[in-house]
């Protein structure tokens, strides 16, 4: 197989994830046709390596069968379906529709638009049974068009070795452009971390809160380190989208008075300085506006008044220069500035910051249908701004989570959901910045990375010297629960303390299998 054999670079990619493998003969054969049991055992080394087979098997698939496990898998996990008597045929030859369908089924890709297979001019061949899983995996983009002729699908051909190569490598890319393995390992036992736009550089606060450091987040070269005088302690900070800034929320250890204060980081030179209110340190949020002329904090916290429950400072003189009137467990900048998203149980709000006003609201626990024969309402648990200006919202009861999507300009809901499987007992949900990833952890089923076109969640972080597999009850001190991981404003990155005693920072990085 020359190296400009069209999927040449798909079946490397599979190998080196041991996903596909040779023949004795050192050859690949890639155009030799896949039988269902062959892609049943793709399909579990690509994306269910630790799933346990299912008790039902197929009438046609004998225990001892090469590949009963795989096709056991793949059927329990909805990847693959049988016929009818209970057979599953597994010498048959997958056909290239059914091998597109089985990635949409058990992936879980959100729907297509009815035009997007208007590119091929052989649409009328597309079963009708697959043509709506094969629009889903047109909208995830893993459609490869057949090698002979690019102008069409020929979904009713047998699917060859390279096809399936390039069909599972482009659905993996989709699910896991996230490698397991962190980029870097900051040496910092922190409570609270917030990245530059580009995620080079991160800032920490230290467990006792008696300082502030900003790391090379490539290279973890400690670059600057703002000490708090004795009678101070830090609770909060944000670094400038450009990193040369960060915002403080400092407490004093005898009043309890909370103060703002703007430094550089570089000269280690606090600018400015701010009273707060007192305030409880669990209501505390403080967030650069995307360009950085203003931050925005939450620290006038009175339960008997909404009023000013959120401020924006003025990063050069500040000066108060807005005031919201409401309070939020969350926010999120649209990656203009000019549009500000909030949550609290209650739902969520949307603000146009030019003249402070509030544009729409949604409440997930009314738009959306309760499950548990009605009884359990959904309530927003994350947002963020996609790059398209809509907000994405992550909604959750008490057992499963539903992201959807907001239409700014419109003040509509999106028809189409994407389900989130979550855990009761998630202490984080977080969306990233470009709505495609949702971040979850908890004691219970542990930290994982879910792509949120797909539902997929089949990435867990390798921390080296633990089994990633395993649930991070007891592997952490009990407070990093409230550590809350972040992702860099770019997407590219994101850090999130680990699981030794010493509780690291580590940072992962964006990329592809």
């Amino acid at each position: 197989m020359p190296a400009s054999y069209w999927a040449y670079d798909y079946i490397q990619g599979l190998a080196k994830l041991n996903v596909v493998s040779g023949f004795p003969d050192g050859k690949f054969h890639p155009e030799e046709p896949v039988t269902r049991a062959q892609f049943a055992a793709v399909l579990r080394q690509a994306f269910l390596p630790s799933q346990s087979p299912s008790a039902q098997s197929f009438s046609d698939v004998r225990a001892n069968y090469w590949a009963a496990d795989a096709i056991s898998a793949a059927r329990y996990s909805g990847f693959l379906a049988g016929y009818p008597n209970n057979r599953f045929r597994p010498d048959a030859p997958v056909r290239r529709a059914d091998a597109l369908v089985a990635l949409a089924s058990g992936l879980r890709f959100s729907n297509g638009p009815s035009e997007i297979l208007n590119r091929y001019r052989d649409t009328s061949e597309i079963p009708k049974y697959a043509y709506a899983a094969l629009q889903s995996a047109a909208q995830a983009d893993i459609i490869v068009p057949d090698n002979k002729d690019a102008t069409k699908l020929s979904p009713l051909k047998s699917a060859t070795r390279a096809d399936v190569a390039a069909f599972v490598y482009k659905a993996l890319a989709s699910t896991t452009e996230w490698p397991n393995k962190p980029v870097a390992v900051i040496p910092a036992a922190a409570i609270s971390a917030s990245f530059s736009n580009t995620g080079e550089r991160l800032a920490t606060l230290t467990r006792e809160g008696e300082k502030v450091q900003v790391w090379n987040a490539q290279t973890t070269e400690l670059l600057s380190e703002i000490v708090a005088t004795g009678e101070n302690r830090f609770l909060a900070i944000a670094l400038s989208g450009d990193g040369t800034k960060i915002g403080v929320i400092a407490q004093n250890k005898t009043t309890e008075t909370l103060e703002l204060g703007l430094w550089n980081t570089q000269t280690k030179v606090r600018l400015w300085q701010q009273p707060l209110n007192k305030a409880s340190e669990y209501e505390l949020l403080i967030a650069f506006r995307p360009d950085d002329q203003m931050l925005l904090v939450k620290a006038v916290f009175d339960e008997a008044s909404p009023v000013n429950q959120i401020r924006l400072y003025d990063t050069t003189t500040g000066a108060i220069a807005q005031s919201l009137t409401s309070a939020y467990s969350q926010i999120a900048f649209r990656q203009d500035g000019e549009i500000l998203a909030g949550y609290n149980l209650d739902g969520v709000d949307i603000w146009q910051l030019s003249d402070s006003r509030l544009i729409g609201s949604f409440d997930p626990g009314q738009a959306l249908p309760p499950s548990c024969d009605g009884q359990c309402s959904y309530f927003p648990t994350s947002i963020a701004f996609a790059p398209d200006g809509n907000l994405k919202v992550l909604s959750q009861n008490m057992f499963e989570g539903i992201l959807n999507t907001w239409n700014v300009q419109q003040k509509t809901l999106a028809d189409t959901s994407v389900p989130i499987e979550t855990d009761r007992g998630d202490r984080f949900e977080i969306i990233s910045p470009d709505g495609k990833y949702v971040f979850l952890g908890g004691p219970v089923a542990g930290f994982r990375l879910v792509n949120s076109q797909t539902g997929y969640s089949g990435w867990k972080p390798d921390f080296g010297t633990q089994d990633a597999s395993e649930t991070i009850t007891d592997r952490i001190p009990a407070d990093s629960y409230s550590v809350t991981p972040v992702f860099s404003p770019n997407g590219d990155y994101f850090a999130t303390v680990g699981v030794e005693a010493n509780a690291n920072v580590y940072i992962f990085a964006k990329g592809k299998p």
